[in-house]
């Protein structure tokens, strides 16, 4: 019993090591003037990665999306944004 609970350690090791480290996305959000926009919704579309700004428009969160990816930020009373 024991060999087999090290042959199993053995193999999932590589699994473990096999994952990706997420990649951290980072902005800032302002309007039209330039000035920041506090607690914009900002997240990778087609997932739950994201992040609300904070007082400077600035955001950063991680993500597992791979590729180039699409974010998209809504506020109220603004137009939504994706690039």
């Amino acid at each position: 019993m024991r060999a087999l609970l090290l042959l199993l350690a053995v193999l999932a090791t590589p699994l473990s090591l096999a994952q990706t480290d997420p990649t951290v996305v980072t902005g800032r959000v302002v309007d039209g003037a330039g000035m920041p926009l506090p607690l914009v919704n900002v997240v990778v579309a087609g997932t739950i990665d994201g992040d609300v700004t904070d007082d400077a428009g600035r955001f950063a969160f991680p993500t597992r999306q791979e590729g180039a990816a699409t974010v998209r930020a809504t506020l109220v009373g603004f137009e939504d944004v994706e690039r």
